[in-house]
Formats: C-alpha cells, structure tokens, sequence
C-alpha cells in the first residue's frame, strides 16, 4: 500500500486521494510504474489545506464521490494477505493502533453492517508486550471469519438493514457538530434516515 512519498503524512493522503478522488487536489506521480504500489500513483498538489472545507465536504459526501475498494485491479501487484482479516491491536515501535476491517467491510466488497463494538477485539489498556504476545499466538483466533464478513456487496450503496440508522447516531455531524460557514446544500443524514426508516418497515 505504501509508496516512495518523502513523509509519513504523505502515505496517509495518498490514502486519502485513492478512496475520494475529488476531495483533494492532487497530481500524477511523474515516478509511477504499474508495479508500484498504487498509493505511489499520485502524489498531494498545492492548496486547500483549510480544514474545515474538508469537513463541510465530507459531511455532504455522496456515494458517487468515493472510490470504496481502489485496490481491487492492482492485487496482482499487491495481494490481500489474509493477515488483513486480523482484528485487534496493532503496534509499531512505542505506536498503537486498532485494526478493525469489520468497520470497514466495504473496502473489502461485502456489505457493511452494524459492527461490534470495539473493545470486544481491541480491549482497552493493552501494553506492548501483549499486543505482541495475542498477534504472534492468536493472529487466527483473532480473524474476522466468513459469517462476520457477511455477503458481498453488489451496489456501492448496499449495507445491511438498521446499518444507515446507527450509523447517523454515532457519526460526527451529530457527535461533533461544527457551525458551517455557510449552510450545506442538503441535511447530511435526513434522506439516509428517511430510506432507511422505509427499509426497515418493509421487513416488519
């Protein structure tokens, strides 16, 4: 997934610009190669680096804005090992991290559902050494196997029933309203809400 950019932050935009190709502004990698990494392929352009347009365009995102599974034609240059499956805490030197694909199922093209909640695999207060020592012993036991995968996605839009409706309970718009400087061109959970609501009343 890496690439050759000079800075850690780099690799984080390069991220960034593969799954929202239209929120940043960004140039072709003069360097890139086909059997490069494909977060080598473009590299982060000048500007736009005020923070709240960033969140009053995310807050409004639509679905035809993102790119869910970028890498999906480049896993002949870099497979999905089945490490990636692994859920749970990740270090790196004195760093930690969690790693929960249930969260993010479709980068992984099967259809997102409510995830669990994230103590159950990362329990909280974990040192190094035991981070170190659950990776080396119980990478297997600690995978999201096929029933909690679910089935694959066939639309960008496909999630699981209820999904929608929890996810505008815990997003950041309401956890962590910001006053725009202007008001944003639609309600970003109103209609989401409204769908869902009829979803879930067909399955009654």
């Amino acid at each position: 997934m890496f690439g050759y950019n000079e800075s850690c932050s780099s690799y984080f935009q390069g991220w960034i610009i593969a799954h929202f190709p239209r929120l940043s502004v960004w140039v072709e990698a003069s360097r890139y190669t086909a059997n490069m990494p494909l977060n080598s392929k473009v590299v982060p352009g000048q500007g736009h680096k005020d923070a709240a347009g960033y969140r009053s365009s995310l807050d409004n995102i639509q679905t035809y804005d993102c790119v869910f599974s970028p890498y999906d034609a480049h896993r002949q240059v870099r497979p999905l090992i089945n490490a990636c499956w692994f859920s749970g805490w990740l270090r790196c030197g004195k760093l930690k991290a969690k790693h929960l694909p249930e969260r993010v199922l479709r980068q992984f093209q099967h259809v997102q559902g409510i995830p669990r909640n994230p103590s159950m695999s990362a329990t909280p207060g974990m040192n190094l050494c035991k981070i170190d020592r659950v990776f080396t012993e119980e990478l297997e036991l600690r995978m999201i196997d096929e029933e909690m995968r679910g089935r694959p996605v066939t639309s960008p839009w496909d999630t699981e029933p209820g999904y929608m409706s929890w996810f505008y309970r815990v997003s950041h718009p309401v956890m962590r309203p910001v006053q725009a400087l202007e008001s944003p061109p639609r309600p970003p959970n109103l209609e989401v809400l409204i769908e869902a609501a009829k979803q879930e009343m067909t399955l009654i």
